[in-house]
Formats: C-alpha cells, structure tokens, sequence
C-alpha cells in the first residue's frame, strides 16, 4: 500500500502513525523548513538528545 501512495505522488504523512520505511521521514511528516526549525528548537530545549527515538527530531551536527 506504501508503495502505491508514493507511485500516487503523495510525499506527505500524517505524524501521529510513525513508520520507520518512509526514507524521508523528517520531509514527510514535517516538510524541510519545518523540520529546520525545529532541529533549532531542538538544540535549544534538549540539547543533550534525552527526548528520542527512531523518528525525533534530531540535533544537528
């Protein structure tokens, strides 16, 4: 079904049902300058990375 959707051109995902196969997963759920943003909140707020898992925003490096 996945891979029907993307064939469809759909390149957005709604957050709440995470899925580890998305390849882009912080685009999908966030889109790029979204997810930029929070990367920014990210460092300041949780700077140590104590909130993750596979799909948490992620520091930058």
């Amino acid at each position: 079904m996945r891979n029907h959707i993307a064939q469809a051109g759909v390149t957005g995902h709604y957050v709440n049902y995470p899925d580890l196969a998305f390849a882009d997963w912080p685009t999908a759920y966030y889109g790029a300058e979204n997810y930029a943003r929070l990367q920014q909140l990210k460092q300041r707020y949780d700077p140590e990375n104590r909130i993750r898992h596979p799909q948490s925003v992620r520091l930058t490096v």
